[in-house]
């Protein structure tokens, strides 16, 4: 059973549909990470909605009731989709809920997120579905993985990871920024050996110049990053908003020229295709 990563989100800051950007996708950041029949879930960008739909009716798999959702932090675009996971509507349905935050914290948050002034729930207790939400700490089990956590750099508390099973490493690395700095160079040790490495690089290098303290990557200092690391594969994510698929296309050929070798791939993540070891 290869493990293999499905993006459903790859967009970054808001979604961006439209008829020039549906090649690599226009919704905000979800990815599946799959073992045989087991998901993890990643992030609750808008993107969720659509895995709800698949996850619910049993498409690549069997239908489910219990449901497992990594969050990497509380930016809007990382969370904005939970609020349409079909499956919090339907009292038989379990959803876990991780992160390295205390369980306070994520409650709060998620609280204000569906108070009633967003959506016409009022909390997470209105909810007819069976909420657990786990802390993480050091190294954690969820199904068949193992669950690891790094801070990235970036404006306000924001977690990478290392999800791990006897078929392979993958790391996803969102919202950060992978200049030189001691976080980052933390953050490359820690995801030395991994098998896929999902980066984020959001900007231009000149685009970067122009927003240098945001917490994003250019393409160039992620794929840097990514060369030191020594992943197989590196799929970088959180794609600019309005960055369409001819621009996208050619930044990845140019990429493309600079760092791909015989033994190690690089790749624009594309919503709705199946990246496997």
């Amino acid at each position: 059973m290869a493990l293999s990563v499905l993006f459903y989100g790859t967009r970054g800051q808001i979604m961006s549909v439209s008829s020039d950007r549906l090649i690599y996708g226009g919704h905000t950041p979800c990815l599946t990470v799959n073992e045989g029949e087991e998901r993890l879930i990643v992030d609750a960008g808008f993107g969720i909605s659509n895995l709800a739909h698949e996850l619910m009716n049993g498409k690549n798999g069997p239908a489910r009731n219990e449901f497992h959702i990594l969050l990497s932090h509380f930016h809007w675009d990382h969370i904005q989709g939970l609020m349409y996971f079909s499956p919090i509507y339907f009292e038989h349905n379990r959803i876990n809920v991780y992160t390295p935050f205390e369980v306070d914290v994520v409650k709060e948050v998620l609280n204000l997120l569906l108070d009633g002034s967003y959506s016409p729930f009022n909390g997470l207790a209105s909810l007819p579905c069976t909420w657990n939400f786990v802390k993480l700490n050091g190294s954690n089990r969820v199904g068949p993985f193992n669950v690891s956590f790094h801070p990235t750099a970036h404006i306000g508390e924001c977690y990478a990871y290392r999800i791990t099973s006897d078929e392979g490493r993958v790391v996803y690395v969102t919202d950060h920024d992978a200049r030189s700095s001691p976080a980052n160079e933390s953050l490359v040790a820690w995801a030395k050996d991994c098998d896929i490495l999902i980066h984020e690089a959001m900007f231009t290098p000149s685009e970067y110049s122009l927003f240098p303290d945001l917490g994003h990557s250019s393409f160039i200092s992620a794929m840097e990053n990514a060369q030191r690391i020594g992943a197989p594969m590196t799929l970088l994510t959180h794609h600019a908003a309005r960055r369409n698929d001819s621009e996208l296309a050619e930044h990845e050929r140019y990429l493309e020229k600079l760092f791909n070798n015989r033994d190690r791939k690089l790749a624009f993540a594309r919503e709705g295709i199946n990246y496997r070891l």
